[in-house]
């Protein structure tokens, strides 16, 4: 007998019923990679890093690339409705026209972390009056060498170091450190080199002390005397020409050199000046990319973020890094008289770096030591020939660039230090019979996990080096390369060590007075200095300390006594 089964009897399917669909807008394989995304970002800020603006651009890559796929399966993948989709994707496009529109990156700190402005606002240079509106008249001034003089890039010892001064108060209060002016400043990087000077008494007004430093307003990079006790400008020189990049900012970065009552200038687009200190006249100029019959734009190609070495006064020359056009033979340095300005020798075939020459004593031997877009270099200082090269320290002038100073340690050895993973080296100087050159240089020791000085110097205490490393305080055995201690967060700001005082500037304005101890420091005092991008090294003048930005400048008194040896 058949059983008949009744049309209403449900029986279960072999053949499984799919899944439903996804209905979330956050599906777990999102959740996941935005796990993942949270892990590898986590991982990078934890770790060690190389160099820590790498690590934040790594971080927006993995960040930016996280949101894209959640994004494209939201408008491909997901279950919302075509119309739903397309909605989101065109309010999507339309915010993203409308912020691209109105706003622009103008600036980047160390770290690369974007300052962001409307597109229609002017930077703040080229709001400023003209520098020629704010010149009083005054007395007439003659210079004179004074014990306290800082004539030059990081003071008279080639390094950020003062050690004829006491500090006249313990503890250090914020009343300590009085405010002696503050002013508005055009753009750029240029320090104050300062110097002693007598004012005639035909008038009212006296100078006890006259800083020069560069700025940019608008159009006009501009050479500018200040008088130190108000801050007032004495005379300018002005020449035409901008330069301006969203990684280096805007306006010139060298440092002038006085001496002899004269400064040397040198701007971003090359232009080198002497001028009377006295009266603000040129005396003689060179354009520096028309004699190597270059242009700025080329000149931009080369050296991205703008010349920036402060010229150098050895003997009766002046000698600055000269590089090449692109495609051309390169010539490291190049001299002139310092009273004629005529042109006495160029030597070196490379290109040009952010260092500075300088001058050393090296197994017996005064030289100029430089360092250039990708090795460090000893030359004669009569008649410019190579002495000796030292071919490890590799780089470009627009990418993983040498800022830093070169450090003489004793007789022989030099210590280099640089950002973007190299670290320090220590190198040893020495005569040698047999070879291309009559001395080479050999490493001492190398170390690229201390002292990575992207923008800042180090300075030589006893047997320590203190620098900042990425942004950290740092010490270093000199002996051995290994580090002491690493503390504290300072960005890449810029230091100047006053007797057993350390004067931090941070990046981002503040000054901190440290004292220095055997594993670490101790925070004396932190004032609200400024409030911008700070990447001008410090200057002190007898007791006056003359720090700036690309906005604004002050003067503090320092409670110091300066001793006279």
């Amino acid at each position: 007998m058949t059983e008949v089964t009744s049309p209403n009897t449900t029986e279960t399917d072999p053949i499984a019923e799919p899944a439903p669909a996804e209905t979330s807008i956050l599906p777990a394989s999102s959740k996941k990679l935005f796990i993942l995304s949270a892990i590898i970002i986590t991982i990078l800020r934890i770790a060690e890093p190389m160099d820590r603006a790498m690590t934040n651009t790594l971080s927006a890559m993995v960040a930016i690339l996280t949101f894209a796929l959640y994004f494209a399966w939201l408008l491909f993948r997901s279950h919302l409705s075509i119309a739903t989709r397309k909605r989101i994707g065109l309010t999507s496009c339309i915010i993203l026209a409308i912020a691209a529109s109105m706003f622009k990156i103008t600036a980047v700190d160390g770290f690369l972390i974007p300052t962001i402005r409307l597109r229609w606002s002017a930077a703040p240079d080229q709001s400023l009056t003209s520098i020629n509106d704010e010149i009083l008249a005054r007395d007439t001034i003659s210079t004179t060498e004074g014990h306290f003089d800082f004539p030059k890039f990081l003071g008279p010892k080639g390094q950020p170091l003062i050690t004829d001064a006491v500090w006249n108060e313990d503890p250090l209060t914020p009343e300590s450190i009085r405010q002696q002016w503050r002013r508005p400043i055009g753009a750029g990087w240029s320090a104050y080199s300062a110097v002693s000077v007598e004012a005639k008494q035909e008038g009212s007004k006296s100078v006890s002390g006259i800083a020069i430093t560069m700025q940019q307003r608008d159009n006009q990079e501009i050479t500018t005397a200040v008088d130190i006790e108000s801050g007032a400008p004495i005379w300018a020189i002005t020449n035409q020409g901008r330069h301006e990049t969203v990684l280096g900012g805007i306006g010139p970065r060298s440092t002038p050199t006085i001496q002899n009552g004269k400064a040397y200038t040198l701007g971003a687009f090359g232009i080198l000046n002497c001028i009377e200190v006295s009266t603000g006249d040129v005396i003689w100029t060179h354009d520096l990319l028309a004699l190597i019959g270059s242009s700025a734009e080329e000149d931009a190609s080369m050296i991205s973020w703008g010349r920036s070495s402060s010229p150098l006064v050895v003997d009766n020359l002046i000698i600055v890094p000269l590089g090449g056009k692109p495609g051309k033979p390169s010539h490291s340095l190049i001299a002139f008289d310092s009273e004629t300005g005529k042109e006495k020798w160029r030597a070196g075939d490379r290109q040009v770096s952010y260092s500075s020459p300088i001058v050393a004593t090296l197994d017996g031997k005064r030289q100029i030591v430089i360092v250039t877009e990708n090795n460090v270099e000893g030359h004669d200082i009569e008649d410019g020939a190579l002495l000796w090269q030292y071919n490890d320290w590799t780089g470009f002038s627009n990418s993983r660039a040498s800022t830093s100073q070169p450090v003489p340690i004793n007789e022989t050895d030099i210590l280099l230090t640089k950002g973007y993973g190299y670290g320090a080296a220590r190198i040893k100087i020495t005569r040698s019979a047999e070879g291309k050159f009559p001395f080479v240089a050999t490493e001492v020791w190398t170390n690229p996990t201390v002292l990575k000085t992207k923008y800042t110097n180090v300075v030589l205490v006893g047997s320590e080096i203190i620098g900042l490393s990425d942004g950290v305080l740092q010490s270093v055995d000199v002996e051995t390369g290994e580090s002491n201690w690493k503390k504290g967060r300072f960005g890449h700001g810029q230091i100047l060590m006053v007797a057993d005082v350390l004067i931090v500037q941070n990046e981002n304005g503040p000054l901190h007075f440290l004292k220095l101890q055997e594993r670490g420091f101790q925070e004396l005092l932190e004032i609200d200095a400024m409030s911008d991008l700070s990447w001008a090294n410090l200057c002190l003048f007898e007791n006056q300390l003359l720090i700036r930005n690309s906005v604004e400048t002050v003067c503090y008194q320092l409670p110091l006594s300066r001793i006279s040896h």
